[in-house]
């Protein structure tokens, strides 16, 4: 797939005419405008606080947005899968980037000037809902997971990241769902707001019981509809 092609299949260029895409491209040259750059696994793209400069689109590899809170404790966000966008607050006036990103492994990214990426939404309004679109659902996303940290036990946010990570990145393999990611046990604990220690006994447990099998940067989910059960109780 050529940029072009990750760029009309990114979900903020959903339900735009292909007569838009093609204004889109012709006019404004948004492939020649947008820069293409390969990123090294551990480099961050930006950092929580600064000013949002850039909007991004993934199109190779995947990227980490994690979040350091008045404690000092850094909780990973949410992994970006290739074809999503991210830094989506540099379309909002003054706008800051309200966590860091960093690449998990090697990618490729596009990325636009504020400037730019505010222009083609004032020209394309379809474009503006639909980076909105992405805005609120990233702000919902974050209200889920703070009604989870004071509702849910431990156990029921493990078991629900480890399935939502299965839908994002999993892949079947023999012996159940493996979430084909390098994920740390410290991962798991930045995900869900709890300790190693914590994350470590249930996965230990669960591997006991033959829920999943867990190696060192591993999970794989052997028993899903258990989890899911986990997490409904």
């Amino acid at each position: 797939m050529n940029e072009y092609q990750f760029v009309t299949a990114s979900p903020c260029f959903y339900h735009l005419s292909e007569a838009d895409i093609t204004a889109i491209v012709k006019v404004a040259a948004i492939v020649k405008v947008a820069h293409s750059r390969a990123i090294k696994t551990g480099v961050f793209i930006f950092g929580q606080g600064e000013l949002a400069k850039n909007f991004y689109l993934l199109i190779e590899g995947r990227i980490r947005m994690s979040q350091v809170n008045l404690e000092g404790q850094q909780l990973i966000l949410r992994l970006v899968e290739i074809g999503q966008p991210f830094g989506c607050f540099a379309t909002i006036d003054g706008g800051v980037y309200p966590a860091s990103a960093q690449a998990m492994q090697d990618s490729v990214i596009l990325s636009w000037p504020r400037t730019v990426i505010i222009g083609l939404m004032q020209q394309f309004p379809q474009l503006a809902l639909n980076v909105q679109h992405q805005l609120l659902a990233r702000i919902q996303n974050l209200q889920d997971d703070c009604t989870r940290l004071v509702t849910q036990s431990v156990e029921q946010r493990v078991a629900h990241i480890l399935l939502r990570l299965a839908h994002q990145a999993g892949r079947k393999v023999d012996d159940g769902w493996l979430i084909d990611v390098t994920l740390s046990r410290q991962d798991i604990a930045e995900m869900t707001g709890t300790t190693l220690h914590m994350v470590s006994r249930i996965l230990s447990q669960w591997q006991k019981d033959g829920l999943v099998k867990s190696s060192r940067a591993r999970v794989t989910l052997r028993q899903p509809q258990q989890l899911r059960n986990i997490t409904e109780n």
